[in-house]
C-alpha cells in the first residue's frame, strides 16, 4: 500500500463523519505534489488505483520508478526545540484571542506547552 502519513491523517479525519473541506497547505516538492494530492483524493472517495503512473507529460517528475509510492526516506529533523516551543506558544496564545461561541462552557486553559516523546 501507498497509503503515507499524510494520506493517513485525512483517513483518520474521515472517520470522524463530519463535514470536510480539504485544502492545499505549503512546502511541496513538485515531484511530490501530484503524488500527495492523487492519494488523498483516492483516500476521501474510497477508491481504490493503481501504484504505477499511466504516462503523461509530467512523467519524469514521477522518476525512478513511476508510481504513486513517495520515494522519500527519514528525512532530519532540522527544527530546534524552542522553535517548535515558539510556534506551539503562538498558536495558544493566537487560540486564546478568538471569541468564543456563545452558550458553550468556557474553561481556563494553560498555554504552557506540552511535549510528548
Amino acid at each position: 500500500m501507498f497509503v503515507a502519513g499524510h494520506a493517513e491523517c485525512v483517513r483518520f479525519v474521515k472517520k470522524l463523519n463530519l463535514p470536510l473541506l480539504v485544502t492545499g497547505g505549503g512546502g511541496y516538492t513538485k515531484e511530490n505534489v501530484a503524488r500527495s494530492w492523487t492519494v488523498e483524493t483516492r483516500v476521501l472517495l474510497d477508491t481504490e488505483l493503481p501504484n504505477d503512473i499511466p504516462e503523461n507529460e509530467y512523467i519524469k517528475y514521477f522518476a525512478p520508478d513511476y508510481s504513486l509510492k513517495n520515494p522519500g526516506g527519514l528525512m532530519e529533523n532540522l527544527n530546534s526545540k524552542s522553535y517548535l516551543s515558539s510556534i506551539t506558544t503562538q498558536v495558544l496564545e493566537n487560540l486564546f484571542c478568538i471569541q468564543h461561541a456563545p452558550s458553550v462552557e468556557m474553561q481556563e486553559v494553560s498555554l504552557m506547552p506540552v511535549f510528548v516523546k
